[in-house]
């Protein structure tokens, strides 16, 4: 069984001990048998899940799990201990973005929980072991990693690099401006029903509501450039990145090999399926929607703006957002010719390189696509000190030396 489960099992044991147990958890108190009866199917599909022969089973018992939990705890609020269940299971199945906002909740947990000896034990045994020992201490060429502020890197076979599984959020970009004092509130263009325009807009507030764990979007290239920078020097500071080891911006044909070979990072299927990402959807259009945009027939993803990372389908590699929501910063230089006739001929924008050294090369679309930018090879380019307010960036983690 993976490190953890059984320490997990113990903790909702004492949990379904009877009222009168000595040494008690008060979160326990006023469980009915079916209460019970859930806690025990937990038990077991946890004991399942460390058991299972295959990624398949561990996968659907885990499941199970995050199913079940989410349903019991929210008949029972009171009953945080299934918080430490639900971030093992999570880490467990790998689920990167579940996984981190449970561990958000866990680090909560230890600290409202911190005389309770059945969660504090376990929630120093976790911190301790660095979540069941899933993941090195340090970055390893070929394995997952979480880094200081929880971006999770996974490797893209035949890339060479691990690519962080999401945007980067506006809770990252945030914790690099406090600690920098980085400036990048100026000039930013936003779109309203008149176009895009310097409104005053700021990364900070772009015009629509962003929650922290959405993308952060009206940063140019040069402020990912100044990001990366920052986070490499920073956990070589804390001693978890080595010197050879480096955050960056994917190159362009990094990102190629990253989205897949499909026409569109969903597949080849138009118009795209439910849920296929965060693009120009019928919710869009509302009253600052400009007339120069389209809509795509039919479509709705939820979301008008920007949307959290993490809320689609992952693509084949556990990359989420490879189309749609923001546009994403590469490193090279735009060069008409990256573009295909098609694209080129349909979207005359596209042929203005300006000798290919101007302009730096955008990936994936936006919330406000719905023409042939959405297709998985298409670039966009764009000057690289401009910020709007549908651009953001990805990192991508040099760990060493990766066979492609």
């Amino acid at each position: 069984m993976l490190f953890g489960a059984r320490a997990l099992q113990g903790a909702m044991a004492a949990m379904l001990a009877p009222a009168s147990a000595p040494g008690q958890s008060p979160a326990s108190a006023a469980l009915s048998d079916e209460d019970r009866l859930t806690l025990n199917v937990l038990n077991l599909l946890l004991d399942k899940a460390g058991k299972a022969a295959t990624p398949e089973d561990r996968d659907q018992a885990c499941e199970d799990i995050l199913s079940r939990s989410g349903d019991f705890l929210k008949a029972h609020p009171e009953q945080s201990h299934v918080w430490i269940m639900r971030g093992v299971a999570a880490v467990i199945l790998n689920r990167a973005h579940e996984g981190w906002e449970a561990g958000q909740r866990l680090k909560a947990l230890g600290m409202m929980h911190s005389e309770d000896s059945d969660v504090s034990h376990l929630f120093a045994e976790l911190e301790l072991k660095g979540w069941l020992g899933q993941e090195p201490k340090f970055p390893q060429p070929d394995h997952r990693w979480t880094n200081s502020l929880g971006q999770v890197f996974v490797l893209v076979p035949g890339s060479g690099v691990l690519f962080c599984i999401w945007d980067t959020r506006v809770q990252d970009f945030e914790k690099f401006v406090d600690d920098t004092g980085y400036n990048a509130t100026e000039g930013m263009y936003s779109m309203r029903s008149d176009g895009e325009k310097q409104r005053g807009d700021t990364w900070k507030s772009p015009g629509f509501v962003q929650g922290q764990a959405h993308p952060v979007c009206g940063v140019s290239w040069d402020d990912a450039q100044a990001f990366c920078r920052w986070l490499t020097a920073k956990e070589r500071r804390k001693g978890v990145l080595g010197e050879n080891q480096t955050y960056r911006l994917p190159t362009d044909a990094e990102w190629s090999i990253a989205v897949g070979n499909d026409r569109y990072p969903w597949g080849n299927q138009w118009p795209p399926p439910l849920g296929a990402g965060n693009y120009a959807g019928s919710e869009a259009a509302d009253g600052n929607w400009s007339s120069d945009l389209g809509i795509i027939p039919g479509y709705q993803d939820g979301f008008a703006r920007t949307s959290p990372v993490g809320s689609f389908t992952p693509n084949r590699y556990g990359l989420y957002d490879m189309g749609g929501n923001v546009w994403q910063w590469c490193e090279d230089w735009y060069q008409k010719e990256m573009n295909s006739p098609e694209v080129r001929q349909q979207m005359p924008a596209y042929n203005n390189d300006q000798g290919g050294q101007q302009f730096r090369v955008l990936r994936g679309a936006s919330w406000g696509h719905s023409d042939l930018s959405m297709l998985s090879a298409c670039r966009s380019g764009c000057i690289p000190s401009l910020r709007i307010d549908n651009r953001g960036f990805r990192c991508v983690l040099t760990a060493g030396n990766v066979a492609p």
